[in-house]
């Protein structure tokens, strides 16, 4: 009886469902057909890209939050390297979303 004790304290401490629980954010679409003399369309595409941003903080703190959870579970490298992958993908698409809505926004301050 103790052992099942031990088993249903294990499971219910488990973090199961804390990777999924992690939403990665879709970066803003349309970016790249922006047009540098188009204020509505500038001050809307802003917007995705602070969502954006937050968001992807949002998902990186949670890789971050799980990453620490299960880091004492055996949970296997092959895992881990994997979350590692996701997260530097993740950094990766935020500064090239940043870099690109930011010369998109330089050449609508020069018009």
């Amino acid at each position: 009886m103790k052992y099942h004790f031990a088993w249903l304290a294990l499971i219910a401490w488990w973090p199961w469902g804390a990777v999924a629980d992690c939403q990665r954010p879709a970066p803003p679409q349309g970016l790249e057909r922006l047009e540098a003399s188009d204020r509505q369309a500038m001050l809307l595409a802003q917007r995705q890209v602070k969502d954006y941003l937050s968001g992807a903080d949002d998902y990186l703190d949670c890789l971050d939050d799980t990453d620490a959870s299960v880091s004492a579970a055996p949970e296997g490298e092959d895992t881990r390297r994997a979350r590692i992958a996701d997260y530097s993908r993740v950094m990766a698409e935020m500064n090239a979303t940043a870099a690109h809505f930011s010369e998109k926004a330089r050449q609508f301050n020069q018009r």
